[in-house]
């Protein structure tokens, strides 16, 4: 099963998106020593989550234009432009330049996560693609790992502050394109843009469609809005070390992947519908957690919490969808979540700034409320209406 353009995949994956937790510890941060403001500490997160969500369907058509390698070629110039403009806002103090390099390491990410659908398309056997994608999402453990890492370490590496962490950065993402040269996949023919495009008006008709969508979405939107604003309420809020504060945000984003291990074998045995409102309780209990104290234990429950209930919201949103639409429906009823996905969390992110900076920690955990009720209310709707049919 695991052949040698499996393998490359497994392991250069991984090593691009190594960006987006190295982003999300000094991110923040780095916006509070160049933004005009604190409020505005968090854009250049935000920036990358925008950029991810800009390039998602440009990334699947230069895939599918020219080819998976070459396709993860230029994803991989793109990060490494990234890194390097990154390390060049840092030298300069420039808070402009750092928020288009995070907007340009994103659309790499957005690049990197259609590395998932090469490793489909080189299976001999498409029915192991399960398997693989498990392995994959198994695989971004390490980035949890390598990105805090090389963000932290790289902190004072230089006399300027974070160049380090950059510069690490662009050494990772050679060594991820390096490997990529030697993919061989063939081209897949694509789908029809007319085609696709006379079908997305209807897909949101579909309530699974709605629900899977709304999993996902806000799965995503709650996660990144707590887990933006927690590097900035830990170090700058309750002055904890930067070194927990890497735990903390190490640790979620373990919890977040590891329990992949489970969570398909928890569908198949309870079914999606069990498995969304165990993410639903996962998140009222990180808010439980995240209002009864600011010890650096309260931030590690919660986070590890949220990883979790993120990682049953967001397997058990896809697995949904995948059931929802037609093979001819699938590019377009994936783009449509991508971009949606990816458009509300850019708004989580940025907004988990302004909050912070102008109300502080308890109001952005008390704003995760609305959402995380507005998913319960969908989901209960829909087992209603489930029911009732049957």
């Amino acid at each position: 099963m695991y052949n040698r353009n499996i393998v490359t995949i497994l392991v250069a994956q991984p090593l691009v998106l190594v960006i987006a937790p190295m982003l999300v510890l000094i991110g923040g941060l780095m916006g509070l020593y160049y933004a005009p403001s604190p409020s505005w500490a968090t854009l250049p997160v935000a920036c990358m989550v925008i950029g991810t969500a800009l390039a998602a369907s440009p990334a699947a058509f230069v895939y599918n234009k020219l080819g998976r390698k070459l396709g993860a070629l230029i994803g991989a110039a793109i990060a490494l432009s990234g890194a390097l403009l990154g390390a060049l806002a840092t030298i300069i103090e420039s808070f402009a330049l750092l928020c288009l390099a995070t907007g340009i390491s994103g659309a790499a990410i957005a690049f990197g996560q259609q590395l998932r659908f090469a490793a489909v398309e080189a299976l001999d056997d498409k029915n192991n693609a399960p398997k693989v994608l498990s392995a994959l999402l198994l695989a971004s453990l390490v980035s949890a790992f390598v990105g805090p890492e090389i963000g932290a370490r790289g902190e004072m590496l230089f006399d300027t502050r974070y160049l380090g962490s950059f510069l690490l950065l662009a050494i990772i993402i050679i060594l991820a394109g390096s490997l990529l040269l030697g993919l061989n996949i063939p081209k897949q023919s694509a789908q029809s843009t007319t085609q696709a495009r006379v079908k997305r008006s209807t897909l949101l008709k579909n309530p699974d469609i709605i629900l899977a969508i709304a999993s996902s979405a806000i799965g995503f939107a709650v996660m990144t809005f707590l887990m933006t604003a927690t590097p900035l309420s830990m170090q700058y809020g309750c002055n904890h070390s930067g070194t927990d504060t890497k735990w903390v945000i190490q640790s979620h984003i373990v919890a977040m992947f590891l329990p992949s291990l489970i969570t398909p074998k928890l569908i198949a045995r309870f079914g999606i519908h069990k498995v969304m409102m165990a993410g639903v309780l996962a998140y009222i209990l990180v808010l439980v957690v995240a209002l009864s104290g600011q010890e650096v234990i309260h931030f590690w429950w919660a986070l590890v919490l949220l990883g979790l209930g993120w990682n049953f919201l967001f397997l058990a949103g896809n697995s949904l969808l995948a059931q929802s639409y037609t093979p001819e429906q699938a590019n377009t009823a994936q783009g449509l979540n991508d971009t949606i996905v990816f458009g509300v969390q850019a708004i989580a992110s940025l907004s988990a700034g302004v909050i912070y900076g102008g109300l502080g920690w308890q109001a952005v955990i008390w704003l995760s409320l609305p959402a995380t009720l507005t998913l319960l209310v969908v989901l209960v709707w829909r087992q209603r209406t489930t029911y009732l049919s049957h």
